[in-house]
């Protein structure tokens, strides 16, 4: 039993709408999701340049082959061999199959530094996100806003407090929330 989504994730490269870069390179379950968060805080529209199936050690791995253009936590100056990679991507072609490819340049610890999570943030992150799309889907459904229960958002810091994973029980508590927001969750303010 996990927290984290069981779907497949997608690297993913975002940049701004008509313009080379900056590139963002990233791994998210829903990209277009990433997208939106992206653009709440983005003076520039951004637009997703391409989507590869791929893990979170793609992505690092791809930050590795790119560290000599980094500029800031996940971002990289545009380079025509950025460019190149990218246009592999939207024409199908695998990450592994990029990577194989391409000489990493230096190493993703270092190249992005502080953007690493532990294994108890990632837990947390991952849950909370999973929750709160969980609870706007029962809200639009019953017409009335849901929130998670104090104690699941007690539990989740404890988690990322401890810096582990979540135990069996742990998992399941978050869910079931998943499953059957409108069973379990609060639909009043939390206080």
């Amino acid at each position: 039993m996990s927290l984290y989504f069981t779907d497949p994730r997608f690297v993913y490269f975002i940049r701004p709408i008509g313009m080379d870069g900056p590139v963002k390179i990233g791994c998210s379950y829903v990209p277009r999701s990433r997208l939106v968060s992206l653009m709440a805080y983005s003076p520039v529209p951004l637009e997703i340049a391409a989507t590869a199936d791929g893990s979170v050690d793609d992505e690092q791995r791809m930050h590795s082959a790119f560290a000599a253009d980094h500029s800031h936590r996940e971002w990289f100056r545009f380079t025509p061999r950025l460019g190149a990679v990218i246009e592999r991507v939207k024409a199908g072609e695998s990450i592994d199959s990029i990577l194989a490819d391409i000489d990493p340049s230096g190493s993703a610890n270092r190249a992005i530094s502080g953007t690493q999570w532990s294994v108890g943030r990632r837990a947390y992150h991952s849950a909370t996100v999973r929750l709160i799309a969980a609870a706007a889907r029962a809200g639009r459904q019953t017409g009335v806003k849901h929130y998670v229960p104090n104690e699941v958002r007690e539990m989740l810091k404890r988690i990322w407090k401890q810096d582990r994973e979540a135990t069996g029980e742990e998992a399941q508590i978050v869910n079931d929330l998943c499953d059957r927001p409108t069973d379990l969750m609060r639909v009043n303010a939390p206080a």
